[in-house]
């Protein structure tokens, strides 16, 4: 079966291609000054997510006041506590007890910043077990993020038809996310048709006409940096045990 083919070969990273998302999945008991190459490895990423983030990103990213920026901070840690570990912040929020998912997809789909919106496809990717959750929080939500979840939940359905063999090989026998608003919603074809190209190609496309924005390459990119940062962590596993 073919497992993400096209997506491959049409949309690479101008930066990344050479180098590689590796700095997302740095497992925290790899003690960096016994791998300096590691250490300069996972700086040069760092800006080359960056540099690539900032010229693929279709919304502009808004200035934020500090205590957006600090909440900012803790979403980014709970994320990481949930396994989506592609985005860093500044590095001032302390450790915090996980809160429930419903609470992280809410405060996720309601947030000012679009990198923040858009990890709830990693987040659902890795996490295709709370599916449960999402009606509920979608009934909760204003109108404007409760369409943001809707999107990105969507969005996650067909992503993870079209990578389900790369996705199995890191994360296991997973379920599969139920479409909930594919069909019934947005009127897309099945999650299942052309291994959920058709329906992610139509969603990107009812969006742009909604917005003139770019959205098939923030879907490419979400998927991209999840299976940069599974392969890191494998490899960093593998290559640095203990």
């Amino acid at each position: 079966m073919r497992d993400g083919c096209l997506w491959v070969a049409k949309k690479k990273s101008r930066c990344c291609d050479s180098v590689g998302i590796r700095f997302s999945g740095l497992d925290s008991q790899v003690d960096l000054r016994k791998h300096p190459m590691l250490l300069i490895e996972s700086t040069l990423e760092f800006l080359c997510y960056n540099f690539t983030m900032g010229n693929m990103r279709p919304e502009q990213e808004p200035t934020l006041s500090k205590s957006t920026s600090a909440d900012s901070d803790r979403l980014i840690g709970q994320l990481a506590q949930y396994g989506v570990k592609h985005l860093r912040g500044t590095g001032t929020a302390e450790a915090e007890e996980r809160v429930e998912i419903s609470t992280l997809i809410a405060l996720l789909a309601a947030h000012p910043l679009p990198r923040l919106r858009e990890a709830l496809i990693p987040l659902f990717l890795r996490h295709p077990e709370h599916a449960a959750a999402v009606p509920a929080v979608v009934a909760e939500l204003d109108e404007d993020g409760a369409e943001r979840l809707r999107h990105f939940y969507t969005v996650a359905v067909y992503l993870e038809r079209l990578w389900r063999t790369t996705l199995g090989i890191y994360l296991g026998d997973l379920p599969l996310l139920p479409d909930l608003y594919g069909q019934s919603h947005y009127h897309l074809p099945p999650p299942d048709d052309r291994f959920g190209e058709s329906g992610l190609r139509a969603l990107a496309a009812h969006f742009k006409r909604h917005t003139g924005l770019d959205w098939l390459s923030v879907y490419n990119s979400a998927i991209s940096l999840l299976l940069k940062q599974l392969s890191l962590e494998r490899h960093t596993h593998d290559r640095y045990p203990g």
